[in-house]
């Protein structure tokens, strides 16, 4: 793994109430795409409390293209006065899925367009307005960047994103519906897809894996893990890069601690034990097609490196599907 490339950051949260302001940012701090067992211990905490009202920290979001994201925090304001997140515990649900997904606060764009993003919790509801102002294709401006920037590559790295190219890119069509990610949206029947379902299952594939599995009588079933409905067959985020990388499978978990004693060697230079804002934007600079970003919970794999304008395209595996993103430094 000595040409592969990782870099990770960590950050706590109090699971004490805080006062509203304290808690604005935190939710994109903590959002997670893979199952964590402190969600249902803090799930059950929130339970044990009265609250009066559901806050969202804006009822709006404009987004400038697809690929990108907003961050939303959801606030409980309890009847004691105190102020908690809870942003990775209430339900999120797109009124349309072809504009922006949302899952855990992140507002990913996907079309052009506007959608209304509903936030659920017990009784409660509150409606985020979401507008996608444009839309662009990622997969040139990834093709342009490489071009003119003439980075350096190797054979190895070549055939990483060509992996993880071939399951953002996998078209298929289901012959039933299949319900997606927690049951937020549906793969309609006779309508041809791109991209992997994400899927926490122990039934991970790639691409080809995934085409063989649509024959499997099992395909289209009920399938319900950690609690959370998803598609038997597909991947996570974790799985995806270990299949780019051709590694069994590993867990964000496993590639955190892999960071740390050196397994995977890290982009830049900083203490991954307690990095700093400075030394991580400087380690973005360093990061080539091929490597990763991960913190606990979510990772994704590099397909270019804008570093003129300080922004990241990935290939990403997202609840629902596998794609093309976006992140700034």
């Amino acid at each position: 793994m000595s040409l592969i490339l990782i870099f990770t950051f960590a950050i706590t949260a109090s699971a004490n109430p805080k006062g509203y302001s304290d808690l604005l940012g935190l939710g994109r701090k903590v959002y997670s795409t893979e199952a964590q067992t402190t969600t249902t211990d803090k799930l059950d905490a929130v339970l044990l409390k009265e609250i009066s009202s559901l806050i969202v920290s804006t009822n709006t979001v404009n987004i400038k293209n697809n690929g990108d994201s907003e961050f939303v925090d959801v606030i409980a304001h309890y009847i004691d006065g105190t102020f908690e997140n809870i942003t990775e515990l209430v339900q999120w649900q797109s009124s349309n899925t072809e504009v922006a997904f949302a899952d855990q606060g992140r507002i990913l764009a996907l079309g052009k367009g506007h959608t209304d993003v509903i936030v659920s919790f017990l009784d409660m509801k509150k409606v985020i307005k979401v507008n996608v102002v444009g839309k662009i294709n990622l997969e040139e401006n990834i093709s342009q960047i490489e071009s003119e920037m003439a980075l350096a590559t190797t054979y190895l790295r070549d055939v990483v994103v060509a992996d993880a190219k071939a399951m953002v890119d996998v078209s298929w069509t289901p012959t039933q519906n299949l319900v997606g990610w927690l049951g937020n949206t549906t793969f309609l029947s006779g309508v041809t897809y791109t991209g992997i379902p994400y899927s926490q299952t122990e039934h991970q594939k790639n691409d080809t894996g995934f085409k063989a599995s649509m024959g499997y009588s099992d395909f289209y079933s009920y399938y319900t893990r950690f609690e959370r409905r998803m598609p038997k067959y597909g991947n996570d985020c974790s799985g995806f890069v270990s299949f780019a990388w051709g590694i069994s499978r590993k867990t964000t978990t496993d590639f955190v601690n892999g960071i740390k004693n050196g397994t995977y060697k890290k982009v830049g230079s900083y203490n991954a034990n307690n990095p700093t804002s400075t030394e991580l934007t400087t380690a973005y600079r360093l990061l080539k097609k091929g490597d990763a970003v991960v913190k606990s919970g979510h990772t994704f794999l590099i397909a270019s490196n804008d570093v003129t304008n300080s922004k990241i395209y990935a290939y990403e595996q997202t609840p629902y599907k596998a794609q093309y993103t976006t992140w700034t430094y």
